[in-house]
């Protein structure tokens, strides 16, 4: 069976869903384990434990508006620092 193009926009647009219900399952899964979880809020690095407590991990500098045609590369002398080719 062939599928039409209304068939495949309509199984794209369920995309998004699917993912956002498999992360939310995997971060549960994850924790329910005792693995802790380590996600981005605002600009920090941060790792949730299974009990709910939340460590900064590492604070990220702020973000910088930067030019459509501007290409961002990490140096390599230091994490999270980025420079402009």
């Amino acid at each position: 069976m062939l599928l039409t193009e209304e068939d495949l926009n309509q199984q794209e647009a369920r995309i998004p869903l699917l993912a956002d219900r498999a992360f939310r399952e995997a971060f549960a899964r994850a924790l329910a384990t005792g693995q802790p979880v380590t996600v981005l809020q605002g600009n920090e690095v941060v790792r949730i434990t299974q009990d709910g407590a939340r460590e900064v991990v590492e604070r990220l500098p702020t973000r910088l508006p930067v030019a459509g045609d501007t290409t961002l590369a990490p140096t390599p002398t230091k994490k999270w620092r980025f420079r402009v080719r």
